[in-house]
């Protein structure tokens, strides 16, 4: 009888381990294991954000002697998984010591084993990969100063446009809340996409003339912004990141287009 009772107990165990196994290689097989991110709980829509304009003196049509664009933190790239070699050979090498301690319960799941086995060389090249995307794209963000175009675009446009006199006790203030390269939610998560949050403040002497928010993101734009550039994440890093230098300088143009369209200047 106690013999009955302890083969049924492993049975049991056997076949417990054996669909803790089975979950495994689908997860990872599946691409489920990836790295949580900010866009995990991901909304259905685009939240579309409604804006004001800078209501002025027609006669103020440049309007601003400063103009300040800052930064308030510095520009941020999404975290893949595997995110370097390391990471691919130590997942597929724990996924292998899984299976293996799993297999000596029931040989059964030895399938375990061998989808990490073949799984750690994979993972690995993808990791690689990764690693050397995210760097590329790292360098881009150092080589294009984003917040410096888009202060000289801003100028260059409100020069352009001016007409009337420059009141010289307003200021324009550009506080760029964020900006960079993040998952954007796509099938399986093969899309990323540039992604920019900035604060416009009109200051003179009596206070706060005007202040508005301004979003490009993939789920979250301003009304009067245009979707953001989206691609696979390998696409940004492609030849020295040449995609990624390319989106940060015509984002920059592109923003500061909305910025000086806000302030009422039809250019």
């Amino acid at each position: 009888m106690m013999r009955r009772t302890t083969r049924g107990i492993w049975r049991r165990v056997a076949y417990r381990s054996t669909v803790v196994a089975s979950i495994l290689v689908w997860t990872v097989t599946s691409g489920c294991a990836t790295r949580p991110t900010k866009s995990d709980e991901r909304p259905s829509v685009v939240e579309r954000v409604p804006y004001r304009t800078f209501e002025r003196s027609a006669d103020v049509r440049s309007g601003f002697a400063p103009i300040e664009v800052r930064l308030a933190r510095a520009p941020e790239v999404a975290q893949v998984w595997p995110n370097s070699v390391f990471e691919g050979l130590g997942a597929g090498a724990g996924l292998t010591a899984v299976g293996a301690g799993v297999t000596l319960l029931n040989p059964l799941a030895g399938a375990a084993v061998v989808g990490g086995v073949i799984l750690t060389p994979a993972l690995a090249i993808m990791g690689v990969m990764n690693a050397s995307t995210r760097k590329a794209i790292i360098t881009a963000l150092q080589e294009v100063d984003f917040p410096r175009r888009l202060q000289d675009a801003i100028q260059s446009r409100l020069a352009a446009s001016a007409t009337g006199r420059t009141d010289h006790t307003m200021k324009l203030e550009v506080l760029v809340q964020g900006y960079g390269f993040f998952d954007g939610g796509g099938p399986e998560g093969l899309d990323y996409c540039f992604s920019f949050d900035g604060e416009l403040t009109v200051t003179a002497a009596d206070g706060v003339l005007y202040q508005e928010r301004v979003f490009m993101e993939p789920y979250k734009r301003s009304l009067d912004v245009p979707p953001p550039r989206c691609t696979r994440f390998d696409k940004f890093g492609e030849d020295d990141g040449r995609l990624g230098r390319e989106t940060l300088e015509e984002a920059s143009e592109v923003m500061a287009a909305v910025i000086v369209r806000r302030l009422g200047v039809n250019r």
